[in-house]
């Protein structure tokens, strides 16, 4: 994720946003529309982990979406995730 990024060290911001994220997993925007756990024309996959977690969920802050004031309602919801460090 350092390296897809360019960062040399971690940060609490590090993964703010969803362009973020997807750049520091190695998402690509030619996989949009990609059904969970199937494979891609690629051969690569994408899927939910399911287990258990280094993270303890009092870690883990919810805030309001940002940038979003179009969405209506839905701009309100708690859909943004910190990790409170």
């Amino acid at each position: 994720m350092l390296k897809r990024l360019e960062k040399t060290n971690l940060k609490n911001n590090i993964l703010y946003g969803p362009g973020n994220v997807t750049k520091a997993m190695g998402i690509h925007f030619s996989q949009s529309g990609m059904i969970l756990g199937q494979p891609s024309p690629d051969g690569n996959k994408i899927w939910i982990e399911s287990g258990t977690s280094p993270i303890a969920p009092a870690e883990i802050a919810t805030e309001k979406r940002i940038g979003v004031d179009y969405a209506g309602e839905d701009a309100l919801r708690l859909y943004r995730f910190t990790w409170r460090l």
